[in-house]
């Protein structure tokens, strides 16, 4: 995987589960978000590389070129008459550190003599603080060829190069300050470390660098810093592996717009991993969101992650709010801080958890997971029973507790819809765990709950309320249509109402009709375009099989990925015309990306609890394929092939299944449907190794 440009004001991402890295492609630090960070704090503000040659000074910041990315690492390259400079940055699996690997070529045809003069900026801060007084002392250890900052509040930043070098160090303990828009900052720029490189006519020079990032205690930090001076290649390798086999998790063959869309939402995804948890955006939403997370871990199911999803949803399970005058028992949080404060302020995420609940017990079949936390499943029955009001899911205090979360909306046709499906979902749950009576209630409960939002329909003007007093445009009402709540008719003039240009703009789908009062092009929640709305709406474009619409959707989407964060996809697109702002790498932007090509495009649809996996595509024209996708523990790939009168499915697994096959062909009269030779009486069978099915029509 390689994105490539010419910088201008991209910027890009390295990360592993301790810390991120953000930083400008024209190898700039120009923003206080720009820096290294642990979690959400800032460790190192910023960076520079000087080079002296031939009683020559150079900034390479001055002359940067050409940027590569490539989600694992990226490549500054810098044009230098008679020298040849790149620089290489990547972040290890497991360590919380930064490499920055400059590689000098001399071109001329004469030894030369370089010194490399790195200057690294301190500022150990909180994500919410901006000016601070903080004091720090360095400390240069001559024979680790290291230096070490402490900062009053007891936190660590390490920097250095491997040893073989001469190395010096002149500690100047300069303070900087710089306005980003009204924000003051304030750096701490220990000294001048200078390495010495003598390079021969001709020759390549590796000289890598080193930036330590602790929170916590310094001996932890250098054991781990010295073990990576000492193996940076193998680290570098190890990391290349790593990305190579995430993007590897969900292949796909569509259109090359398309499938290098699907491998960079990958990447995103694994990008956002924090610790045993998930970020909703960065570089600055560097919070665990419930709401956030729990629409984006379908993706994780899709590409096989399931014990990642296992030990998420094992957290939010144990997490539950106990209940107070302001709080439900059974809430689940929205926003989970590092510092481990939480706020229960969503209406929406404990049916979004029901949801997840649901579609990884389906997934694996791990029944099992589901029996081990019954209890935290009665307390969601509760709470679903204490707030619900004739079919309505009441907001249970005054806050904004929808995803428009600047907004004040009470019954909000989106949350209906997933009170909707965690109500039925939570009917199958029940189920499965044997009490046939709450299964039966929670299934009349969906009924009654969609009635409310079939209520929602304005029939003059063919689309859904926004809530029970507000009629205005928006696109929450792609949620029931993408669930399967909404019937195709009505389903259809919606989609078509929202591919009119008042909602869609150049980037996407407006969170609010041109044409309703209280539009702002520049509104969070009344005007942007956002990589959510965006992703439900291809999700439902395809569950209506329109093809054609949401792969022009999905281009659309396409161009973010060299615009804002390079590879990335943001949160929101502001203005007229409209642009990327926001956070620029946003986790359900990708996240629904994953699940709209998997779950509505291709139809994969696994009730391993059930022992049945229903394939339900989207009626394409051409040739799709997907490789290993993973189904509890066999590996399946799926050809389809669209014609005129009839669709050809491949299926190939690694192993033989023990579940059968449901076709759902969407509506399709199938005149005859025939399966290895055989012509089906129905739309089960119980899959071979290799399978061979069509269906006519």
């Amino acid at each position: 995987m390689k994105l490539s440009v010419r910088p201008k004001d991209e910027t890009y991402f390295l990360a592993n589960r301790h810390v991120f890295f953000h930083r400008g492609a024209n190898a700039k630090f120009e923003n206080k978000w720009h820096g290294l960070w642990v979690g959400d704090y800032k460790v190192f503000d910023s960076f520079s590389y000087e080079i002296r040659v031939d009683g020559k000074t150079i900034d390479l910041l001055e002359h940067a070129t050409n940027f590569s990315y490539h989600g694992s690492k990226s490549v500054h390259a810098y044009g230098i008459s008679g020298l040849h400079v790149e620089e290489i940055c990547f972040i290890p699996q497991k360590v919380p550190a930064l490499v920055s690997v400059l590689s000098l070529k001399n071109d001329s045809n004469k030894d030369i003599h370089v010194q490399v003069v790195l200057r690294a900026h301190v500022n150990h801060r909180a994500r919410e603080i901006n000016w601070h007084n903080t004091e720090y002392k360095t400390l240069f250890e001559k024979h680790g060829e290291y230096v070490s900052v402490k900062s009053s509040n007891e936190r660590y930043a390490l920097f250095g190069s491997k040893k073989g070098f001469t190395v010096s160090f002149s500690n100047q303990g300069v303070f900087n300050e710089y306005v980003d828009g009204k924000d003051k900052q304030r750096t701490f720029m220990p000294g001048d470390y200078v390495v010495n490189v003598p390079i021969k006519a001709g020759e390549r020079v590796k000289v890598p660098f080193f930036f330590g990032a602790t929170t916590r205690g310094l001996k932890d930090m250098l054991v781990s810093f010295i073990d990576l001076r000492d193996y940076y290649e193998k680290r570098f390798q190890e990391v290349s592996r790593h990305f190579k086999h995430v993007s590897d998790s969900f292949e796909v063959v569509i259109t090359p717009e398309i499938e290098e869309l699907v491998a960079w939402s990958t990447i995103n995804l694994e990008l956002l991993k924090h610790d045993s948890h998930l970020f909703a955006g960065l570089p600055w939403f560097s919070q665990y969101w419930g709401r956030d997370t729990l629409w984006s871990l379908n993706a994780f199911l899709h590409v096989g992650a399931f014990d990642f999803v296992k030990r998420i949803l094992k957290h939010y399970l144990s997490v539950l709010a106990k209940g107070n005058a302001e709080v439900p028992a059974g809430t689940v949080p929205n926003v989970e801080y590092l510092s481990g404060e939480r706020d229960y302020n969503s209406l929406d995420a404990t049916p979004l958890l029901v949801l997840a609940v649901g579609e990884y017990v389906k997934h694996t079949g791990d029944v099992t997971f589901l029996k081990e936390h019954s209890n935290a499943l009665a307390h969601i029955s509760r709470w679903f029973e204490s707030l619900d009001e004739k079919g309505f899911l009441r907001p249970f205090n005054t806050k904004n507790t929808t995803w428009m979360d600047t907004l004040g909306r009470t019954k909000a046709i989106e949350v209906q819809a997933l009170y909707v499906s965690a109500a039925r979902s939570l009917g199958e749950l029940h189920d499965i765990l044997g009490s046939s009576e709450l299964s039966h209630f929670f299934n009349e409960r969906a009924k009654t709950a969609l009635g409310v939002i079939e209520s929602y329909w304005l029939a003059d003007k063919g689309y859904f309320k926004d809530t029970s007093e507000n009629a205005s445009l928006t696109p929450n009402q792609l949620v029931p249509i993408m669930l399967g709540l909404v019937e195709p008719t009505r389903a259809n003039k919606v989609l078509s109402r929202m591919l009119e240009s008042d909602m869609l703009g150049e980037w996407g789908v407006r969170s609010l009709s041109q044409k309703e009062e209280g539009f702002f092009a520049d509104a969070y929640h009344q005007g942007s375009a956002w990589g959510l709305t965006n992703a439900w709406l291809v999700c439902a474009l395809l569950s209506q099989s329109r093809v054609s619409d949401a792969v022009s959707m999905l281009r659309r989407i396409h161009k973010d990925l060299s615009t804002a964060a390079i590879g990335c996809i943001s949160e929101t697109y502001s203005g007229e015309p409209q642009k990327p702002s926001g956070c620029s790498l946003q986790l359900w932007s990708s996240a629904l990306i994953i699940r709209a090509i998997d779950e509505f495009m291709f139809g994969i649809k696994p009730n391993l609890a059930k022992k049945v996996v229903t394939l339900s595509p989207a009626m394409v024209k051409g040739v799709l394929k997907r490789h290993d996708k993973l189904l509890h523990d066999t590996f399946m790939d799926v050809r389809l092939e669209g014609h005129a009168n009839r669709v050809v499915m491949e299926l190939a697994f690694s192993k033989q299944p023990d579940f059968d096959i449901v076709l759902d062909l969407r509506g399709i009269n199938a005149t005859r449907i025939v399966a290895n030779g055989v012509t089906l009486d129905g739309e089960r069978f119980t899959p071979r190794d290799e399978n061979v099915i069509e269906v006519f029509f």
